[in-house]
């Protein structure tokens, strides 16, 4: 149903903006405050994996290590190239790594 043009600037005015104070408000969305999946594993973990900074391209592997899991916070440490190094949760994967395979690679 189409509706007429009024003739009266004045009066399509005032009818908009009537209409417009009838309209009811939108529900908040809170875009930058996302949550973080935190695995259960996390406070036993021993080792993990680190996301790669630059992102790699094609076949590439998105993450490197496994390494050493230092400390488990609000930011884990991790034993990286010999140097403690802090790394948000949010980077990390923890690594499901069987322990025969640990002891044959520390008796290297």
């Amino acid at each position: 149903m189409p509706i007429k043009p009024s003739a009266d600037p004045v009066t399509f005015v005032g009818r908009l903006r009537e209409s417009m104070q009838h309209l009811p408000p939108l529900t908040i969305r809170h875009y930058g405050q996302r949550t973080i999946f935190v695995r259960r594993i996390w406070p036993h973990a021993t080792m993990s994996f680190c996301v790669q900074t630059p992102k790699k391209k094609g076949l590439q592997t998105p993450y490197e290590g496994p390494y050493k899991v230092v400390d488990c916070t609000e930011s884990v440490k991790i034993l990286r190239h010999g140097k403690e190094v802090s790394v948000s949760i949010d980077r990390l994967k923890p690594a499901y790594i069987p322990k025969e395979s640990l002891r044959t690679s520390q008796k290297k």
